[in-house]
């Protein structure tokens, strides 16, 4: 179990308080790339779906006999839907997660940002001191930072589990997850993607790189309320803002990925300590 989520969790219930005893879930999309959830408020959070992480993705894998929830989650209260952040299903992970950047968007609105700024507009990297030579980690292939740091000449490497996933010339900066400490302990940056979040590994990402370097988390599943990840080290959280939830619902569920997302649906924000 993530503890880091657990406290999020615990935080959103508190702060939120009663609310949460009648506000339900108005849509649920699980796509290919990203699951949204969007609550009765119009408030909206998206997650990575984490298809790689399915041990059988193939037609009625066994993996999903344990979500029952299948078709009955629309409707239901959203407070019920926050453990499913903490559970053992991936699939479940990914919509409990959403909920929570969902619910934390609703927060904002409702309470402001209480202990840390938004910038509307920016990108993590432009809150990052980033630059020719600078040594930087970056924790998942994400393609859009992949590209802006090979712009500014930074000297980076990417960890990842498949090695598959990089390609070209970026093949060579492919380090393994067994070697990230190693690596972090060489760095300037460490750049954490959002997905993170959803395969409960960022707990110990956090615990291996803090001590080292300059963290942020980013992506569109890292926009969940942030105190609990600037507790842990992290200076930047840069996520996505929904502004049109039934617009974010269609492109998920027609195979859309988070180019899609930004500028159509969504606004990059990025959250730091106040």
């Amino acid at each position: 179990m993530s503890l880091l989520l657990k406290e999020t969790v615990a935080a959103l219930e508190e702060k939120l308080g009663t609310q949460l005893d009648w506000l339900t879930v108005a849509d649920v999309a699980v796509g290919v790339f990203f699951t949204g959830v969007v609550l009765e408020t119009g408030h909206a959070g998206m997650a990575a779906t984490p298809i790689r992480e399915i041990p059988e993705a193939v037609c009625c894998p066994r993996s999903l006999a344990r979500m029952p929830e299948a078709g009955s989650i629309r409707g239901r209260l959203a407070r019920d839907l926050l453990p499913f952040a903490l559970d053992r299903n991936v699939l479940k992970r990914a919509i409990g997660v959403a909920t929570l950047n969902a619910l934390s968007h609703l927060l904002e609105d409702k309470a402001g940002a209480d202990g840390y700024l938004v910038t509307v507009g920016r990108d993590a990297l432009d809150a990052l001191p980033i630059g020719t030579g600078t040594k930087v980690v970056l924790v998942g292939a994400f393609e859009p930072y992949i590209r802006r740091l090979r712009q500014v000449e930074a000297d980076f490497c990417v960890v990842e589990k498949n090695p598959e996933t990089l390609r070209g010339v970026d093949r060579s900066r492919y380090r393994s997850p067994e070697a990230a400490r190693d690596v972090f302990a060489g760095a300037e940056v460490a750049i954490l993607t959002g997905s993170a979040l959803v395969n409960h590994t960022m707990d110990a990402l956090l615990d291996a790189v803090s001590k080292f370097c300059r963290i942020a988390v980013a992506g569109p599943t890292a926009s969940l309320f942030p105190l609990p990840l600037f507790a842990r080290g992290v200076e930047v959280v840069g996520g996505i803002r929904i502004t049109d939830p039934a617009l974010m619902v269609r492109i998920l569920t027609e195979g859309g990925s988070g180019h899609h997302l930004r500028g159509e649906c969504g606004q990059k924000m990025v959250m730091t300590p106040a």
